[in-house]
């Protein structure tokens, strides 16, 4: 239920931070950012399991001033 949970909260995050079509394929892209190393969001996550998801939407949170 937590994965869920945060799995929701951070495309919520990508809809307030982007507009279409990025907030939809913002996962599927390669990141340079702190938490991806240049990797897709969507393989950083896959690989990190749950503690990476909730790191992701605590990124993207800060990204658009929430905490």
């Amino acid at each position: 239920m937590l994965r869920l949970s945060a799995l929701i909260g951070l495309y919520k995050s990508l809809e307030l931070y982007f507009d279409e079509p990025l907030s939809r394929e913002w996962v599927r892209l390669p990141n340079r950012g702190p938490e991806f190393e240049g990797q897709r969001p969507i393989d950083a996550m896959v690989a990190g399991g749950l503690p990476k998801i909730m790191r992701v939407r605590a990124y993207m949170d800060a990204l658009r001033g929430g905490v």
